[in-house]
């Protein structure tokens, strides 16, 4: 690959960084938002554990991580999207000019490239991890309080069901309990959205990181 190619592949990545952030940002911050004035303390949904004992307030037994979880994985996408704004178009300005890149310049951007990656492998993690921790208390808390006979002993057809289905079938019933609070937030599309978004900029960020080693060799070569 040539200078050129490198420089014009580097900002289309820094272009879809910067896109897919604002898709990541914007879905999951919606979705958390909403879930905050719900929960008990106002905390975050993601990560959430299963109450021992039940009470009208604690909205059926669910209950929310620190807020921290929230602000990170809603926030460190805008991060991407300041940090990538720059380097989209100082690649713009050397491709459309022809320009060889600068060793020094060229070995900032790659140690940025570097640390942006680690975050946003962070920030997909507690994504996946956060949704499916969440999930796994929705599933415990339907059977706990709602699949009772009238014996009092656990409903075994209605376990095996509840168990067999994914997580979007228990976001879904989560959202039918606040079906009127909420006023149409489906909390399983935004939560898969974020997710997907999160895995996608990791993705983008690592091909920046080699693209921009790429350029460094091409540019020692002369």
């Amino acid at each position: 690959m040539t200078v050129p190619t490198f420089q014009k592949g580097s900002f289309l990545v820094s272009l879809g960084i910067i896109v897919i952030s604002i898709v990541a940002s914007t879905s999951v911050g919606i979705i958390t938002e909403t879930w905050r004035g719900y929960l008990p303390n106002n905390t975050c949904l993601l990560y959430g554990s299963v109450s021992d004992t039940y009470s009208s307030e604690q909205y059926y037994g669910l209950h929310g991580s620190n807020v921290s979880n929230c602000d990170y994985v809603a926030f460190v996408p805008v991060l991407f999207i300041f940090v990538c704004l720059p380097l989209a178009i100082y690649y713009f300005i050397q491709a459309k000019g022809g320009k060889t890149d600068d060793g020094m310049v060229l070995l900032g951007i790659f140690c940025v490239c570097l640390v942006m990656s680690m975050l946003s492998i962070v920030q997909a993690c507690m994504m996946s991890v956060g949704y499916a921790t969440t999930c796994a208390a929705i599933r415990y808390i339907l059977i706990k309080n709602n699949m009772i006979n009238i014996a009092g002993r656990p409903n075994e057809t209605a376990i095996a069901f509840i168990n067999s289905m994914d997580c979007k079938f228990h976001y879904d019933a989560l959202d039918y309990f606040f079906n009127e609070e909420q006023s149409g937030v489906y909390t399983d599309t935004g939560l898969r959205i974020g997710s997907g978004s999160s895995w996608l900029i990791f993705i983008l960020w690592f091909s920046l990181t080699g693209l921009t080693v790429g350029l460094i060799r091409q540019n020692r070569q002369g």
